[in-house]
């Protein structure tokens, strides 16, 4: 209740901006053009580091970052320390290869158990019809869940969490 009755304040006082004294309007716009000068500072900032760390990359074998927290999740004065830092490239991670990848069938094939024979894909499997409801049986209610299966028991293949590899 208090916030948004301090929220209407102050979209009231900021609508209201022409009638404020001369005094106030001035000290609002100096607060506002430094704020904007800071914020240009900070972009100049960056862009000079990038253009030596981009200098540092091309004559050097390891290039140089100044202020490199200067993008971190630190404080203000702790994103100016330490001036400057050597850019540590990322280690690229191996992949795995032989005995580790194998096919979709192989997989599957070695998660079955031993004595158990091979089981064909759902989509291979002939599709049969339903029974079809009797009228006496849709007059009464009954379902035909409880008459006899015609048809063999479907077997389901369990679900498998397949392995993700990077391609970096």
């Amino acid at each position: 209740m208090l916030g948004s009755a301090a929220m209407v304040l102050v979209m009231l006082a900021g609508v209201m901006f022409p009638l404020w004294p001369t005094s106030l309007r001035v000290g609002v716009w100096y607060l506002s053009v430094g704020a904007l000068g800071l914020i240009g500072a900070f972009i100049v900032l960056a862009i000079i580091r990038l253009i030596f760390w981009c200098i540092t990359k091309i004559f050097m074998s390891k290039a140089i970052w100044m202020f490199p927290n200067l993008f971190e999740d630190v404080g203000f004065v702790d994103s100016f320390i330490p001036l400057w830092a050597w850019d540590e490239p990322k280690k690229k991670k191996l992949r795995k290869v032989g005995g580790e990848r194998r096919s979709k069938k192989e997989k599957t094939a070695a998660a079955a158990p031993a004595g158990a024979a091979p089981t064909a894909p759902a989509a291979a499997a002939p599709a049969t019809p339903a029974p079809a409801p009797t009228p006496a049986a849709a007059s009464t209610g009954a379902s035909t869940a409880t008459a006899p299966a015609a048809t063999a028991p479907r077997h389901r293949q369990a679900a498998t969490v397949e392995e993700v590899e990077d391609d970096e």
